[in-house]
């Protein structure tokens, strides 16, 4: 299973024009790149050499992307960080467009008809080679897309992280009750088992970019980068009681549902990944079922409690590190770790609102970020402890996951949603 992991970035430049033709082709160049003929409903992952190692130069990689007449080819970059005002820089020409991109950004789009040739190259000296480039290319139908949530979509967008007043209005006890089916073969979640998990689809592809967690019958806990880039939420819808990753695949317990607000953690930073939380406020509230239902905010938990412990991850990622997306919804059990069991692999970059798991092969990866981890009590309750941040590769040895450490949150969740989940009063 796999996540949508971050790195460090900033805004991404898209610049106008192309190179004047001058890439021609040298004997030291670093050569790289492929041909692909992709059918519909495929995926294909590529990297710049070395990755995530900045990539050697003098380079030139060039890949020509083709898919069946009818289609689209849908192209997500996941890592994007290519200097500007540098001989290097990343050219893009999909019928009569081309555009030269640089610059430094993360889970940015484009689109294209059914062919694309991009090319990354770069001439500066092997030791100040400070690039790397990691994308996906889907295939979708050119009819894809009209499928439309079942709620209006909201008219204006609130992005700030305005405090509002705080209301009790506890959800039922119920929280952190998982559906009745059983796993099969400990991997593969039944369909209304993790009756929590949302999915964060476009609205113009249905693609699943990241996941989430039922708080409330209007609130949802994602993570804060998956945010990133987000100019308007009427790009993004989100469907709970999911299972599968078609859209058309038939659920009885899906329900597609639009966004009013997004409130991100008002500390939270892109470049250390550190306070990895948002808030979506659903346009309307969704109803309980044997399909959809909370999962409980850990409240009364401390890292002590969790010492030793193991915990769920669930999400549609990839099945390995630039791997093949799950078409279901996936499981994996793992340890937790302690703040100090995890900085001793990781180092400075783990601080204390970050939580880590690590176990030998289990891992979130790609497409599965602001998905749930999540802890079982003693009454069978689940709790919400994780969210899915960021990480290097996915399950590769000594590299723990990393998540944002729910616990850390509780107080600013309950003020931004106005609901006491946990009984306390907060103001």
């Amino acid at each position: 299973m796999t996540s949508g992991r971050v790195s460090v970035w900033m805004a991404l430049l898209l610049l106008g024009a192309a190179d004047g033709g001058s890439l021609s082709p040298h004997k030291s160049h670093y050569l790289c790149g492929q041909d692909i003929y992709l059918n519909y409903g495929k995926v294909f992952y590529t990297t710049s050499p070395g990755y995530p190692h900045p990539y050697p130069s003098p380079l030139r990689c060039t890949w020509h992307v083709e898919s069946p007449p009818g289609t689209l080819l849908h192209v997500n970059f996941l890592d994007f960080q290519v200097p500007c005002h540098r001989p290097e820089g990343f050219l893009w020409k999909s019928g009569k467009d081309a555009s030269h991109l640089c610059g430094y950004g993360h889970h940015f789009l484009i689109s294209s008809t059914n062919s694309f040739t991009a090319l990354l190259y770069s001439r500066v000296p092997y030791f100040m080679s400070r690039g790397r480039v990691y994308f996906e290319v889907i295939v979708l139908s050119s009819f894809q897309g009209t499928a439309e949530p079942t709620t209006p979509q909201p008219v204006t967008v609130q992005q700030q992280d305005t405090t509002t007043t705080t209301t009790t209005q506890l959800v039922p006890d119920q929280c952190g009750m998982k559906g009745t089916s059983r796993i099969v073969g400990g991997q593969v979640a039944e369909v209304n088992e993790w009756r929590w998990q949302v999915a964060l689809r476009w609205y113009t592809t249905n693609f699943i970019f990241c996941s989430g967690s039922l708080l409330s019958s209007e609130w949802v806990l994602t993570a804060a980068h998956c945010m990133d880039n987000l100019s308007d939420l009427r790009a993004i819808y989100v469907t709970v009681g999911d299972y599968h990753r078609d859209i058309l695949a038939v659920n009885p317990y899906r329900v597609n549902v639009t966004v009013a607000k997004l409130v991100k953690h008002p500390k939270y930073s892109s470049i250390t990944v550190d306070n990895d939380v948002a808030l979506l406020q659903l346009s309307t509230p969704v109803k309980y079922n044997q399909g959809v239902a909370p999962v409980c905010l850990p409240c009364s938990l401390s890292e002590n409690i969790l010492l030793k412990e193991n915990a769920t991850v669930t999400g549609w990622g990839t099945m390995s590190f630039q791997g093949t997306l799950s078409p279901v919804l996936l499981e994996a059990q793992l340890p937790l770790l302690t703040t100090e069991e995890c900085q001793q692999y990781l180092g400075g970059n783990i601080t204390d609102n970050m939580l880590c798991t690590y176990d030998k092969g289990k891992d979130a990866c790609q497409g599965d970020s602001g998905g749930p981890l999540t802890w079982k009590d003693g009454a069978g309750h689940y709790h919400l402890v994780g969210v899915v941040s960021w990480g290097f590769g996915c399950a590769d040895t000594d590299v723990p996951g990393v998540y944002a450490k729910v616990m850390n949150y509780i107080d600013w969740i309950q003020i931004k949603t106005s609901i006491d989940f946990c009984g306390s009063g907060v103001q």
